[in-house]
């Protein structure tokens, strides 16, 4: 642990100290869009689309577009070769056409030093930006959900705006979401950046979202089992809930520990499918080829889901019961 705090005091002295952020609620209109990328060309028309499934791929705290890839090197002097996991995905799955996107925002560790400093609150309003009008108001058969570490509360805090914006009946259109070592009750490890950039007068909201046992995660607990509850009550059409738990430390610490990872087992929350990955550390449990296991458990997941979205007693309305 003090290894790990005096690297992030090395890294967070590199820059000027007065890194401020910006004090009151940013307008929402203001709030820019994330990035939204194609990994192969998506379905256009309505009809098209309306016989499609969308996966997306949304990255953590320290992540970008590189967190589900790795680069491997190449033997006998040939150049070394980048495995891209979403590029992966089948393109076909029990017969129907699998669109898949990834989705960036901005949270390098350096970049924050250098301008104002978003909120998790606007890191997923800007990722509901970028999902409206380009993959919501295509007609998409389903929309799943692949986050890695922050990126799982990104994702079913995105969810809950969904439902806030735009109704219960696009949430039952997102079929699952499966998380990668996301601390959903926070991490520790949170703890010690949080030291570390008060120390030099570093605020971090961002991080703060992070900190164990914080009352936002809690709020966001208790959000997805009203929703889930309500869901049910209007016959909605469920959003299953996967996690994979890393099964191995990170330089000698837990970055997320199975008590954060498996919060929502407690007090009835939402019902959700747990896997422990041994040998797997926070980082290693998103890139490939290492992940070989979690890939199959995905595509297993995504081969489930996909038959359940097309079987006959999914057809008609995502919910049945108005509200």
């Amino acid at each position: 642990m003090r290894i790990l705090a005096g690297i992030l005091i090395l890294v967070f002295s590199i820059e000027s100290v007065a890194a401020q952020i910006a004090s009151g609620v940013v307008p929402y209109e203001q709030i820019q869009p994330a990035e939204l990328k194609e990994i192969r060309p998506s379905c256009q028309s309505d009809a098209e689309c309306a016989n499609a499934h969308a996966v997306i791929f949304i990255h953590g705290i320290y992540g970008d577009e590189k967190t589900f890839s790795s680069v491997v090197p190449a033997a006998n002097g040939a150049a070394a070769q980048r495995i891209d996991w979403p590029a992966l995905i089948p393109q076909n799955i029990a017969g129907t056409r699998i669109d898949v996107y990834t989705i960036k925002y901005q949270t390098h560790l350096l970049a924050w030093l250098k301008k104002n400093i978003s909120t998790l609150d606007e890191v997923v309003y800007g990722v509901f930006k970028a999902m409206d009008r380009k993959v919501l108001d295509k007609k998409y058969k389903s929309i799943g959900l692949i986050a890695h570490s922050l990126g799982g509360n990104v994702a079913t805090s995105y969810l809950h705006t969904v439902k806030t914006e735009r109704g219960h009946e696009e949430r039952a259109r997102h079929a699952y979401i499966i998380t990668l070592g996301t601390p959903t009750d926070g991490a520790d490890i949170a703890i010690v950046g949080l030291w570390a950039k008060d120390l030099f007068l570093m605020p971090d909201p961002l991080l703060k979202s992070l900190a164990t046992d914080n009352t936002f995660l809690r709020m966001l607990a208790y959000w997805r089992y009203s929703e889930d509850s309500k869901a049910r009550r209007f016959m909605c059409r469920p959003v299953s809930f996967y996690a994979g738990l890393e099964g191995a430390k990170m330089d000698g610490i837990q970055v997320v520990s199975k008590e954060s990872a498996e919060f929502m087992r407690q007090g009835g929350f939402v019902k959700a499918e747990y896997k422990t990955f041994e040998g797997l550390n926070h980082s290693a449990i998103a890139q490939p080829p290492g992940n070989k296991d979690v890939m199959a458990w995905v595509d297993g997941i995504l081969s489930k889901e996909i038959a359940r979205v097309n079987s006959p007693r999914a057809s008609g309305k995502l919910c049945r019961k108005l509200y």
